[in-house]
């Protein structure tokens, strides 16, 4: 799955867009990711790739942010005219 990151011990991550690093750790019975537990790593890649697209439990507030200016720039022509 595209986003994931290998770390150390075979822990992979991914960062949402809010910035947040979501985990999935490995444990003895497969795979933990914020307190759920699957039996295979691409199940858990999967679930929580559609929970980030869906905007569901935490992992999105929402589309790209916007960039907002305080003062926006106008440009003068200070040149005499002839």
């Amino acid at each position: 799955m595209s986003g994931f990151k290998k770390d150390m011990a075979g822990m992979y991550y991914i960062i949402n867009p809010n910035g947040d690093r979501i985990d999935i750790i490995k444990s003895d019975n497969g795979w933990e990711s914020g307190g759920s537990h699957y039996k295979k790593l691409s199940d858990a890649k999967a679930e929580i790739i559609q929970k980030i697209q869906d905007g569901g439990s935490g992992y999105n507030e929402g589309g790209l942010a916007t960039k907002k200016y305080m003062n926006p720039v106008t440009v003068v022509d200070n040149r005499k005219n002839k």
